[in-house]
């Protein structure tokens, strides 16, 4: 196995192995460039490359194709830089294999390194043993609990699954010994001896699993909720009903997202508190044509626990996705009300569940920090000091506007170096946008060609979908030919209007 994979680092340029993964690596923004970059990979049953050197650092960004057997269930990966022989940087993630294809997997190399609670050199977010040091990740069963971990038994559970971050104890396990004895030991984050609790009404910081615990917040009107001992994540199902985005919303003012599913496991655990009745959103959605649906945390889809026969597009704006309590995921349209040109939309509520896992400690997909210096999302805060500017509690971009009216044109480039001319794709952009406005402002959405049709003007990292969020109302859009701009009126929604007309720039540093 390893020697396979191997193999593949010096065939990145050949045609695409059957079963592999390309592994894209580059540096975050700001960070410097190390003097060598290295890369582990691990499969469903451990170690295939180890400390493989890519080279200078300077190569980045570029492309690893890692081979594995049709059986590798996952491939895991943690690529590091390293400067004065120390590790600057790194980056580790996971996706699940696809026999006979080629699977994807971007790694961004930044700073803090990945937590590895156990030293092993594995990182928590990828490690199947993460309490335990355990560096080549043996696995005999291939059920993603490591070898390690199996000094003890895990009565009630069926083994776990490939690829979970934790193993939760839904799905068996057991607490470190020490765990409980009031004493911080080697392997554990917290440990306030009887006082841990997964009791998601509790006030306590620390699982009983000794990990630090996100907090729930308020469960007044909840359905049902629950800890994840091993994680610290809290799970949290409300009753509703939302669309899609105002779901997410909601989870987004509590510190969450919609929860994401990347293992059975994780699935047991929302259908234990899900709606029993009645189909609830789950944070997995698609750009419109369903062709690459992904987590609301930016993980690719690895895991999934589709119903029978879907997804299947039957509406033809299916973008978005419920949880069925009878059959598993379903996919459905996103439920966003339509207005002036903009196409039809199915209209679609729910109830939902959240997941909050910022506070617990661990940078993990869909999070840049933790601590206090964080949103309540666990995103960077940018630096906001332009006159007027306003900080988004949930994403942590700052938002402000130019002084001077301006055509549309004129006012993509008139934005400070390291800002860009607003993109608001979702609520809570919108509402940071309209509180930074002191009159009507052009924001980076232009129908170019079709009246109705809208694109984000600049890079964005989902194309724009009306069904699934846009901020017109009533008879807006309604420009009758192309091109056409978006502004946002202030104290009110979005309009479009003829490009040559006069607003402010609405800037965005992210």
């Amino acid at each position: 196995m390893r020697r396979a994979a191997l193999l593949a680092l010096a065939l990145a340029a050949c045609n695409a192995p059957p079963t592999s993964v390309r592994v894209n690596l580059s540096l975050a923004d700001g960070m410097p460039v190390p003097e060598q970059v290295a890369i582990n990979v691990y499969d469903v049953r451990g170690k295939v490359i180890d400390g493989a050197v890519l080279g200078p650092g300077g190569n980045l960004p570029g492309d690893v194709l890692v081979l594995l057997t049709a059986s590798s269930g996952s491939a895991r990966a943690y690529a590091f830089g390293v400067t004065n022989d120390q590790i600057a940087c790194g980056a580790a993630g996971q996706v699940a294999v696809n026999p006979g294809n080629e699977v994807t997997l971007a790694l961004a190399l930044n700073e803090p390194l990945p937590l590895d609670s156990d030293a092993d050199g594995v990182p928590d977010s990828i490690d199947d043993c993460p309490l335990v040091s355990d560096p080549d990740q043996t696995d005999t069963a291939g059920d993603g609990i490591g070898d390690a971990c199996r000094t003890q038994p895990t009565p009630g559970g069926d083994g776990g699954d490939a690829g979970n971050i934790f193993t939760p104890a839904l799905d068996g396990g057991t607490p470190p010994p020490s765990c409980g004895d009031g004493v911080i030991n080697a392997g554990e984050q917290c440990d306030d001896g009887a006082a841990n609790s997964d009791d998601p009404a509790s006030a306590a910081t620390c699982t009983t699993f000794c990990r630090l615990r996100a907090p729930c917040g308020s469960l007044v009107g909840a359905l049902a909720a629950k800890i994840d001992p091993q994680s610290g994540h809290c799970y949290v199902a409300w009753p509703g009903p939302h669309t899609f985005e105002g779901a997410r919303y909601d989870c987004q003012t509590r510190g969450g997202e919609l929860a994401s599913i990347t293992s059975a496991a994780e699935d047991t655990l929302v259908r234990s508190i899900a709606s029993p009745t009645a189909r609830s959103w789950i944070g997995l959605f698609s750009p419109p044509g369903g062709a690459n649906f992904h987590w609301v945390t930016g993980e690719s889809l690895g895991y999934a626990g589709w119903a029978p026969g879907q997804p299947d597009n039957a509406n033809g704006d299916e973008w978005c996705t419920k949880y069925d309590p009878v059959d598993g995921w379903h996919d459905t349209s996103c439920g966003w009300a339509s207005s002036g040109n903009l196409p039809l939309e199915n209209l679609a509520t729910a109830g939902y569940v959240c997941e909050t896992g910022c506070g617990n400690g661990i940078v993990e997909p869909g999070e840049s920090c933790e601590g206090s210096a964080c949103t309540n999302t666990c995103r960077t805060q940018a630096t906001c000091t332009e006159a007027g500017g306003v900080l988004s509690p949930v994403s942590g971009h700052c938002y402000f506007t130019q002084p001077t009216a301006v055509d549309y044109q004129t006012a993509k480039g008139s934005c400070p170096a390291g800002t860009h001319l607003a993109i608001l794709d979702g609520p809570a952009e919108t509402f940071a946008g309209q509180a930074a406005a002191a009159s009507d402002a052009w924001f980076a959405l232009r129908a170019a060609s079709t009246p109705g049709v809208f694109a984000w003007d600049l890079p964005a990292t989902d194309a724009f979908d009306s069904t699934r969020y846009q901020g017109f109302t009533g008879t807006e859009p309604n420009e009758p030919t192309a091109p056409a701009c978006a502004r946002l009126k202030i104290g009110a929604a979005w309009a479009d209007h003829p490009c040559t007309d006069l607003y402010l720039p609405l800037c965005e540093r992210e």
